[in-house]
Order: structure tokens, then C-alpha cells, then sequence
């Protein structure tokens, strides 16, 4: 049981090297889509650039979603999720949601 009250998995898979390389897989597939999406940004831009504003400023926020995504993929893999350790000054003592979002504060040091 997890402290939700539903069953524990075994995520054991997510630590094979498998998880990583498809994850990375799939940040390579968001990078070459920017190719696609640049070439279908520069078509729009220069045919009519007056009557695709909305078109074209849609099509740039996805190949910028795309490239921050695919090149996080590529970079982290299966390490994107991992907890991380914040400093005291960005923490607040006692916050109920440093549990539930995996963040470990630093030891306050002793005076």
C-alpha cells in the first residue's frame, strides 16, 4: 500500500538503461520537429505575412515548446524526474508540499 491507499508499483523498469534510451528517443523525435515546423513557419511567414499572424505565432510557440522539450529529453533521459536538494533560503519551513513533490530542504547548519 502507498500512503494514497492504493498499491504500490514496482518501478524497477524505470531504472534500466531501456526508460533513458527511450526517452531520449523521443526528445531526439521533438528536435526534428523543429525542422518541420521552422520550414512550415518560414513558408508562412513570407507567403502572407499579414493574414497569418495568429498561424504563425501558434506554429512558433509549438517549435519553441518543442525544441525546450526535446533537448531536455535528450539531456536528462530517465534523470528528468529525479528529486532534487533546494537550498533553506528557497524553502519554507515545515511546507506540507515538500513531501509530496519530492523536495529534500538542506540541513540547516548548527550555530
Amino acid at each position: 500500500m502507498n500512503r494514497y491507499g492504493g498499491q504500490s508499483r514496482d518501478h524497477s523498469r524505470l531504472s534500466t538503461g531501456w526508460a533513458s534510451l527511450a526517452l531520449r528517443g523521443a526528445g531526439l523525435c521533438l528536435i526534428a520537429s523543429v525542422v518541420v515546423e521552422g520550414r512550415a513557419l518560414f513558408t508562412l511567414v513570407h507567403i502572407h505575412p499579414a493574414d497569418r499572424a495568429i498561424g504563425a505565432l501558434l506554429l512558433g510557440m509549438l517549435a519553441f515548446v518543442s525544441a525546450s522539450a526535446g533537448t531536455a529529453l535528450i539531456m536528462l533521459g530517465r534523470h528528468l524526474f529525479d528529486p532534487i536538494t533546494l537550498s533553506p533560503r528557497w524553502t519554507r519551513r515545515g511546507s506540507a508540499d515538500q513531501a509530496v513533490i519530492g523536495i529534500r530542504p538542506l540541513p540547516r547548519p548548527e550555530a
